[in-house]
């Protein structure tokens, strides 16, 4: 079988350039119309424009932040593909809005059905009439002006459909309406393949992504034969797509969906796929492939591995809400651990927190129906942290009592819960009490050899305890041990030594707090980054100790 044909679209090229001369475009049509392989083509012959792929994983704004952060220029032209991935997520969406809006470059934004937000914001549209091929587009890819009439009046100039059309020759009765046909002219273009590139194409369908080296390991063949195929594809058109990823690939949505039908049995490949992806560290794909593949209790325990650091560090709030709520509802009601684990993280996230709420109460529900008595602790503790956090003290602390009077709390949550309390009672200025509550805990912290916790301890009941009781000495004593553990630890250091400010702050001792704010500064030139709150403190002190030195103007 020969290679396809490419036809250059200049029209269409020439048309888009000009759009985005005077502003904004949108690109609105369904599968196969060819908006991709506009864009990218756009994007090859276009300085200073960039073509972008979104994914599910965009709909969490800091996802595509990240994504967008170099590209985002003056004068640069971005080209978003896949735009409709972005519907159920009105944040994101929002955020896109304003760079429509502030117009530091300009958009082509293309998708299968767009937010009808986006459109006062648009200056030019492309629809499926625009894109479909002319009846001169559709003879030269057939390389036959009458079998061309005849295709271009049945399929409307369908690209996708003429170009499966060009693979060979097509019964006269080949089905009318689009989706039958569609799946005819498929089914027609996989028999005439050979059965090594028939494998090929059906077995690398299944991940969403793939590299020659996980393709390699699905079809059980060395890379160098894995290679070969795949040029082999490549040369012949199959619908292959290169991704902004160097070395990846994927297929043609519509293409990928029909690959998967002819496969008897899918669960073996995606098993493979989120393994191959585990192993190498790579955890997003690995849950991803595990919920496309609908392989749940690997999402499940992936999802309940995934750090702290990932979520709450990195902001993907809105990733891991999907990946979770992307579970069967019938899944979920057997999962109180995954959902308590859910409200935690998104009780802080704007408009969040009564869903926040709810995840926690469902779990507390579940666990008790279930006689899990560990993850209804874990539940009720959540629970306490919320109540502090919504100005509710006293419903706090009884919950959260209620935790620590059970019997076999495990000891890491009798920690995270005497934790809690103590923060409770030392921001109410109960001192007394929340003295022995600190002390408590950091006995339990050195008991389970837990130094973390311990010097997180120790700093806060020095700071909100005994600094306002007056007991300056105690609460440096406490201050300095958490000092020392921290010298070889940069970051860590600044974050304690901004604590030992609000010390010297108590005591007025305006020399002392100029050395703490003199060796946060040194200090922060050792490390990548800073976080936002190191930044906000020094002017603040320095302002303070101008102040107190009667130094005024400087302040």
């Amino acid at each position: 079988m020969p290679p396809l044909p490419v036809i250059d679209r200049p029209r269409l090229l020439r048309r888009l350039g000009a759009a985005l001369r005077q502003g904004h475009v949108l690109i609105e049509a369904p599968p196969g119309y060819g908006k991709s392989t506009l864009l990218r083509a756009f994007a090859l012959h276009t300085p200073h424009a960039h073509y972008l792929a979104l994914t599910p994983a965009d709909a969490d704004l800091r996802q595509l932040q990240t994504r967008l952060q170099t590209q985002l220029q003056p004068g640069a032209l971005l080209l978003l593909d896949d735009v409709h991935t972005l519907h159920d997520a009105p944040d994101t969406l929002a955020w896109l809005i304003d760079q429509l809006r502030v117009s530091i470059g300009y958009f082509a934004l293309s998708g299968r059905q767009m937010p009808s937000m986006i459109e006062p914001f648009i200056q030019t549209r492309f629809t499926a009439a625009e894109l479909a091929f002319t009846p001169n587009e559709t003879a030269a890819l057939l390389r036959d002006h009458t079998r061309a009439r005849d295709w271009q009046a049945r399929t409307q100039g369908w690209p996708l459909a003429l170009a499966l059309i060009a693979r060979g020759p097509i019964e006269p009765a080949a089905p009318q309406r689009p989706d039958s046909l569609f799946e005819y002219l498929a089914q027609t273009l996989l028999h005439g393949l050979p059965a090594d590139l028939l494998r090929y194409l059906q077995i690398t369908a299944v991940p969403l992504r793939f590299s020659d080296e996980l393709a390699a390991t699905l079809l059980d063949e060395k890379i160098d034969r894995a290679v070969e195929l795949r040029v082999e594809v490549q040369r012949r058109n199959l619908f292959i797509e290169t991704i902004d990823q160097p070395g990846w690939f994927k297929y043609h949505d519509l293409i990928r969906e029909f690959l998967l039908t002819t496969l008897n049995d899918v669960t073996p490949l995606f098993d493979r796929a989120v393994q191959w992806f585990e192993a190498r560290g790579a955890r997003e794909q690995a849950i991803e492939h595990a919920l496309a593949g609908q392989r749940y209790d690997s999402a499940i325990r992936l999802l309940l591995e995934v750090p702290v650091n990932f979520v709450r560090g990195q902001g993907r709030f809105q990733t891991y809400r999907r990946w979770v709520l992307s579970l069967p509802a019938v899944l979920l009601d057997q999962q109180p651990a995954l959902l308590v684990q859910l409200g935690y993280y998104l009780f802080d996230v704007p408009g969040l927190r009564d869903e926040a709420w709810a995840h926690v109460q469902r779990s507390l529900a579940i666990a008790e129906r279930d006689g899990d008595h560990v993850v209804g602790w874990r539940a009720r503790t959540r629970l306490g942290l919320f109540q502090y956090r919504t100005g509710h003290y006293d419903e706090a602390l009884s919950t959260l009592h209620s935790v620590l009077h059970a019997d076999g709390l495990p000891d890491v949550d009798r920690r995270y819960a005497l934790r809690l309390v103590c923060v409770v009672l030392g921001e109410t200025h109960r001192f007394r009490e929340a003295r022995r509550a600190y002390l408590d805990a950091i006995a339990l912290a050195q008991a389970a050899g837990d130094v973390e916790e311990e010097l997180f301890n120790r700093q806060n009941l020095a700071i909100t305890v005994l600094a306002p009781l007056g007991e300056f000495t105690a609460a440096a004593a406490h201050m300095q041990i958490a000092l020392d553990h921290y010298a070889d630890l940069p970051g860590l250091r600044v974050r304690c030594l901004h604590m030992l400010c609000d010390l010297h702050l108590y005591t007025g001792d305006w020399d002392a707090l100029e050395r703490a704010q003199d060796e946060i500064e040194a200090l922060t030139q050792t490390v990548e980054s800073v976080e936002v709150g190191d930044q906000t403190w020094p002017p603040f002190y320095r302002a303070v100790i101008a102040t107190g030195r009667g130094d005024l103007i400087n302040a």
